[in-house]
């Protein structure tokens, strides 16, 4: 069977060059969601029906951010304090600083 992929068999694009550092912000982001959670706070917001439908999913890792914001702020449905995702300004940001780096790391 052309372009079949065994049932629990991942394939990425990841480049190589990517992976360790991948995984060192994989952990980065379980620390800070460990941390809230010692801390009592509430998961992430999970929107609409899904929300509703699992209900304490935004409590669980899985459903965390990779690229959590380093601070809470109040959420502007529920009025609960927070953590949301990094803006997209600021991987804009990183990126152009990263450009030419990532350019000879991974050429």
């Amino acid at each position: 069977m052309v372009g079949a992929i065994a049932p629990g068999r991942w394939v990425t694009v990841l480049p190589e060059c990517l992976k360790e550092e991948l995984r060192e912000q994989v952990e980065r982001a379980r620390a800070l969601w460990q941390k809230d959670r010692d801390a009592g706070r509430p998961g992430i917001y999970i929107p609409g029906a899904l929300g509703r439908k699992f209900s304490k999913a935004g409590e669980t890792f899985e459903w965390f951010y990779l690229f959590p914001a380093m601070k809470e702020s109040k959420d502007p449905e529920t009025g609960l304090m927070r953590r949301h995702h990094l803006h997209g300004a600021v991987y804009n940001r990183e990126d152009n600083a990263r450009q030419n780096v990532r350019q000879n790391v991974c050429a």
